[in-house]
């Protein structure tokens, strides 16, 4: 199937550095797609535009959901069957408008809920004029709509956020509301502390839980664990005094606290925080000197048949300096320093000729302007030029080290 899903990629809310912050918010690559400079949504692998004027987007389990410059919220689809015989991997776009005014869509913006009738959605979206609403679209087995519907859930929101956990499932799906005024609700799945209301018990979504006051960046790390796996979210937020906190599910001590117990309330981290990132196992901060912090699992220690052995529970590190972005997977924490040189430490990238596994920093490129690693071993940067690299890229059966990918991103 040609539409290659990777869960929960948000479009960036932090800067690589204030010459170039329009770069690093505007950058949106995810699942194979990308917007380039003239607002064309493009497949990256083919190069060919599949939309024109499009602000923000997300892939669909079975298409693409669009946010166009005139505020529409619009569903791409496919109809045909492709390899395996599944339907909407092949055949020409088609696009089906589905709501107005609309701003952008939550982070991970659905959740799954099968029915005997079909697939069944949950889509968040926030509104022009601050209303959060859901929306629920039924499928056909062609994936063409068949039925939808949209509810308010809360007003004068500026973003939201959907962790979604398992797969892909309402009833282990945890929802969060950043308001205008900088106050932090959640509400929804609350197996080990996500809600941060100090129990592990689930909140309906008629009375949300208000978890923090001031806070400019919310984060969402979702993770994976045990033999049998298990799902869970880490949260990362970062209040007006630059103040970095965390709770939620901490078995790899992502939240730094205690022996791996659930962290039911926001517990203070890290001072002086200018962004954040988490991923399964892992996690990192840069603070305002430029000192990057890595904690949770070790990455890049040793390897095994090329994977990284993990080492569990080290506590926070501080692993360069003159840093001003960095971006982080289960496998890879990628960082641009001030001089605009990216670095990685982590497992191998691609046929790991290029990008050994690396336990120190690691010199990639140089005039890099944006980064962004995804939820697998596959991680993209932009450079000053408005070239996009792919880094550990698959492509025709084989992975590559590098691979330029096109020109003209972001928007």
């Amino acid at each position: 199937m040609a539409l290659i899903l990777v869960a929960s990629v948000p479009a960036f809310a932090d800067t690589a550095q204030a010459e170039s912050s329009s770069i690093q918010e505007g950058f949106q690559v995810r699942s194979g797609y990308a917007i380039k400079s003239n607002g064309g949504l493009y497949d990256i692998e083919t190069n060919k535009k599949i939309a024109s004027n499009v602000r923000s987007f997300a892939p669909f389990e079975t298409g693409i959901l669009i946010v166009k410059t005139d505020n529409t919220l619009r569903y791409m689809y496919r109809t045909e069957r492709g390899q395996y015989g599944v339907y909407g991997a092949a055949g020409s776009w088609k696009t089906k408008k589905i709501l107005s005014n609309v701003k952008e869509l939550a982070e991970g913006t659905y959740v799954r809920n099968d029915s005997k009738s079909g697939l069944r959605y949950e889509v968040y979206a926030v509104k022009t004029n601050g209303r959060l609403v859901k929306g629920t679209i039924k499928l056909k087995t062609n994936t063409a709509i068949s039925s939808q519907s949209w509810k308010t859930i809360m007003s004068k929101v500026a973003h939201a956020y959907v962790s979604k956990e398992g797969i892909l499932q309402a009833e282990t799906a945890s929802y969060y509301a950043l308001k205008t005024n900088g106050r932090l609700y959640g509400w929804g799945y609350n197996e080990h502390g996500e809600i941060g209301n100090g129990t592990t018990k689930n909140v309906k979504q008629s009375s949300p839980y208000l978890i923090l006051k001031n806070v400019r960046e919310f984060k969402l790390a979702g993770q994976t664990y045990g033999t049998s796996p298990k799902y869970g979210t880490t949260c990362y937020a970062i209040n007006k005094n630059n103040d970095l906190y965390s709770w939620g599910i901490n078995d790899f001590l992502t939240v730094q606290s205690g022996a791996g117990d659930a962290v039911t309330e926001p517990i203070k981290i890290l001072d002086d925080v200018k962004c954040v990132d988490g991923a399964s196992h892992t996690a990192c901060a840069v603070t305002n000197d430029g000192v990057l912090w890595n904690w949770g699992t070790e990455l890049g220690n040793t390897t095994v048949e090329g994977m990284t052995v993990i080492h569990y529970g080290i506590g926070m590190n501080p692993v360069a300096k003159d840093v001003s972005y960095a971006d982080i997977n289960m496998f890879n924490l990628l960082f641009i320093k001030n001089n605009k040189k990216l670095y990685y430490i982590g497992s191998a990238m691609g046929d790991g000729s290029k990008y050994p596994t690396a336990s120190e920093p690691t010199y990639i490129a140089k005039n890099v302007t944006a980064v962004y690693t995804t939820d697998v071993n596959s991680n993209y940067y932009l450079n000053a030029k408005g070239y996009l690299y792919g880094l550990g890229y698959y492509k025709g059966g084989k992975f590559y080290s590098k691979v330029k990918l096109g020109t003209g991103y972001p928007k």
